[in-house]
């Protein structure tokens, strides 16, 4: 009896094929030169970004031309650009860089990286959400092996992708690794920790997870801010001690270069017909947003400070800089307006479209309004006609006595009757009544 097993033909030339694949990887892999892209260059080659994203397909950073520096300084092994921090607005693609930077490392770059949310459900849900199908996409296909791909956590060679809460010390204490993502900072805890035994600021603790790697040690930091707070480790202060970088456009009228900001944002024309247009500083001449973004692939970071730590560089990207077709000026205009005339909240229309931190204003009285305020009562003594009851207040001391007669209305308000103080050793005078 014959051994030979008949193979159908297809079946032949599937097994021939993948063979031959198998053979040009090994082969590619033992003697081949290996590939390396920066990270904007490998995103634009191996990304492809799913429906839920803003604008699906090949990722292209020619629609967010501002996210080229930080990608830039993402790459680099200065040392002063060691933790990259990035205050932003919404809807600016920031997030994505993030989930770029970890393919990245994961395909032609292999480290250990920490991701940390405020929360660690929320840090799950980016690895599920943005991660993992990143990773299972065609053009990763025949590259990266998914059989370590966990929601728990990724594995590729020797190296794995961790990710944990921002709120306590043990996603921090458990690892070390040489990238590590700190999102939404604002978020975490001033000190990581209980209250009572709290360890310090969160990118304090990462950057101890990193001290083994020396060159190779990188923290990334986007965050939209919240509200200004200058204890030690906030965003705010962590974003003021470095060179607090601005991405400058030129001016559509006269080409001055210059950032844009909520000082020259300007509201045009009333009710539905408002429109966001830029005031440009030099020639003083409105601009609208279609002519800053037909020209803003033009624009460069500039640092606008001295560096006040030596390993932090720090960006800040408002929502204005969002790209033709996503969050228009002509929305953030009506959203400003209706919050100026507190017909909707300010603090999203800081936080998010201007990307600055945002304190609630209370009203406190000047010394010279509450003087103004103040009147008499008349005769000393005597009871105002809108007082309900009095009360008597004292206060003994050894050698005197002070006292306060108040008289009490509607509403809480009260008024001070009388008062006096009594100049007397108290012994004596308890003394003397005992007799």
């Amino acid at each position: 009896m014959s051994n030979n097993v008949d193979i159908p033909k297809d079946h032949k030339k599937r097994i021939a094929k993948t063979t031959c694949n198998l053979f040009h990887r090994v082969f590619k892999s033992l003697f081949g030169q290996h590939e390396r892209l920066d990270t904007l260059s490998w995103s634009q080659k191996y990304r492809v970004l799913g429906s839920s994203a803003a604008e699906s397909g090949r990722y292209n950073c020619d629609r967010t031309p501002y996210m080229k520096g930080i990608y830039a300084a993402l790459d680099s092994t200065d040392p002063s650009e060691q933790v990259i921090l990035l205050k932003k607005g919404a809807q600016l693609g920031a997030t994505e860089a993030a989930a770029n930077w970890i393919g990245r490392h994961i395909h032609q770059n292999p480290q250990n990286i920490l991701m940390f949310q405020d929360t660690e459900k929320k840090a799950a849900g980016f690895i599920e959400e943005k991660i993992i199908p990143m990773l299972r996409s065609s053009a990763f296909r025949g590259i990266i092996d998914t059989s370590g791909i966990r929601k728990k956590g990724i594995t590729y060679g020797d190296c794995s992708l961790k990710h944990a809460g921002g709120q306590s010390t043990a996603g921090f204490s458990s690892h070390s690794a040489p990238v590590v993502i700190l999102d939404e900072y604002c978020r975490y805890k001033s000190n990581v920790g209980s209250a009572d035994k709290g360890e310090g600021d969160a990118l304090s603790l990462a950057i101890a997870r990193t001290a083994t790697f020396g060159a190779r040690a990188k923290v990334y930091v986007p965050s939209t801010p919240v509200e200004n707070s200058y204890e030690p480790g906030s965003f705010t202060t962590l974003y003021e001690r470095g060179d607090q970088r601005k991405f400058h456009v030129p001016c559509p009228k006269c080409g001055d270069m210059d950032f844009m900001s909520k000082d020259r944002f300007r509201i045009v024309g009333t009710g539905l017909n408002i429109d966001g247009q830029m005031l440009c500083k030099k020639c003083g001449e409105l601009s609208t947003e279609l002519e800053y973004k037909s020209i803003y692939h033009k624009g460069e970071w500039r640092p606008t400070s001295e560096r006040l730590a030596p390993n932090i560089t720090s960006f800040h990207l408002p929502g204005l800089l969002s790209p033709l077709g996503w969050k228009s000026w002509k929305s953030i205009a009506l959203d400003w307006n209706a919050a100026k005339e507190g017909k909707a909240e300010m603090r999203p229309v800081m936080n998010l479209y201007f990307g600055e931190e945002y304190n609630e204003e209370v009203d406190v009285p000047l010394d010279t309004d509450i003087i103004e305020r103040h009147s008499g009562y008349g005769i000393r003594g005597t009871v105002h006609k809108d007082v309900g009851f009095l009360t008597m207040g004292v206060d003994i001391q050894r050698g005197w006595v002070v006292w306060e007669i108040k008289g009490w209305g509607k509403k809480g308000i009260s008024y001070s009757l009388d008062t006096g103080k009594i100049n007397h050793d108290i012994e004596t005078v308890a003394c003397r009544h005992r007799r």
